[in-house]
């Protein structure tokens, strides 16, 4: 999906889903979509070890896993996305 705005250049930033958003191993095109992503990855995991009830130490692990994993995907935007200009009002 291409976009302009007068005076700016054309955006050729593709367009995901929000699965593959969820799914993906590099962050998402914006700081809202990456926060999304972190709360429901962590919520399916934390619902699938409410209904597989695995031992805790297990559970934990798998938490542990995943939050970690999303918080190295945050990371990962601010460093090449750009959240904090987006925080800061930048283009």
């Amino acid at each position: 999906m291409t976009t302009t705005r007068p005076g700016s250049a054309p955006s050729t930033a593709p367009d995901r889903s929000v699965l593959r958003d969820l799914l993906a191993l590099t962050p998402s095109p914006t700081l809202g979509r990456e926060l999304f992503a972190l709360v429901a990855n962590l919520a399916i995991v934390g619902l699938l070890v409410t209904v597989i009830r695995p031992e805790a130490i297990a559970a934990g692990v798998m938490l542990a896993v995943v939050g970690l994993f999303m918080i190295g995907r945050l990371v990962a935007g601010f460093a090449t996305r750009g959240y904090a200009a987006a925080l800061r009002g930048e283009r």
